[in-house]
């Protein structure tokens, strides 16, 4: 669980700089503020949206709003994730493709249960591949920042994760799948 959130996270902030590096900086208040959300709320969402991760790269572009970013920094951000981007439009599609061949597997009359596994297995090994070029990507951004933003960087992401697992167990608490239930008594026949 730990690893998807982090896979997840990290997928977040490369779109989230990527749409950074392209977002104007017009119409705010003033210069550092994050960008209004452009998300709606329908029906059945609760106030923040359509649950805990509705939209990650919105919420951390406005992380890298408080960078205070230089231009430069920005267009070589840009030109980081175009390059990513691209290098991984490939993989990405690959993982959408054997994720739809499981979900056939699963939801067939028959489904094999060693044609499921090798298929998580593929995806899983797609997947890291995936997540190794995003990190070699953000290991690029940080070199790009000053030493007091990569701190603020690093802090901002540390909170996200601890406010991700907080959000993880109340949801769990919520949902009951914390709780341990008591064994029943065992009749005395």
């Amino acid at each position: 669980m730990k690893k998807e959130i982090g896979l997840i996270a990290c997928a977040g902030m490369l779109a989230a700089m990527s749409a950074l590096a392209q977002a104007p900086a017009a119409g705010r208040e003033k210069p550092g503020t994050p960008p209004p959300r452009q998300h709606e709320r329908k029906p059945g969402m609760g106030p923040g949206g359509a649950g805990l991760m509705h939209n990650p790269g919105q919420d951390l572009l406005g992380l890298f709003h408080q960078l205070n970013l230089t231009p430069e920094q920005k267009e070589k951000i840009k030109q980081i994730f175009e390059q990513k981007k691209e290098q991984n439009k490939s993989v990405r599609e690959s993982v959408q493709t054997l994720r739809q061949q499981l979900m056939e597997q699963m939801g067939s009359d028959n489904p094999d249960p060693e044609k499921i596994r090798a298929l998580h297995r593929q995806i899983a090994e797609v997947e890291g591949n995936l997540a190794a070029s995003r990190a070699e990507g953000l290991k690029e951004i940080k070199a790009l920042l000053t030493p007091e933003q990569a701190a603020q960087l690093t802090k901002k992401m540390a909170d996200g994760r601890a406010r991700m697992e907080q959000l993880r167990k109340q949801w769990q608490e919520k949902r009951g799948a914390g709780e341990k239930k008591p064994a029943a008594p065992a009749s005395a026949t």
